[in-house]
């Protein structure tokens, strides 16, 4: 009696094209695509936050707690304190760019 591999993907072809392209190339192609969502999805957080930097975007878009929390590490100054001066530096180049 023949013993089966357990973990051998049994592709029901004869075919050595769709055998390899079935059993190797999409599970690997597969992987590869969700290492790299799992990679550069920080990156997204990290740009997004960036972004919100520069003073036309700023006007735009509002700033949240949450976009500050990144950059914690760096700046030795309460979370809610910075939010409160970037809101005040926000709304006076608003008032300058509105003038």
């Amino acid at each position: 009696m023949m013993v089966t591999s357990e973990h051998r993907i049994n592709v029901g072809t004869k075919i050595p094209e769709e055998y390899f392209r079935i059993a190797i190339a999409i599970p690997f192609y597969d992987d590869f695509i969700s290492q790299l969502k799992e990679r550069f999805s920080k990156h997204k957080t990290i740009l997004s936050s960036l972004y919100l930097l520069i003073p036309n975007m700023c006007l735009k878009s509002p700033i949240l707690e949450s976009d500050f929390s990144i950059y914690s590490d760096f700046i030795n100054v309460d979370i809610t304190f910075r939010t409160k001066i970037v809101e005040k530096k926000i709304d006076c180049f608003q008032r300058c760019r509105s003038s």
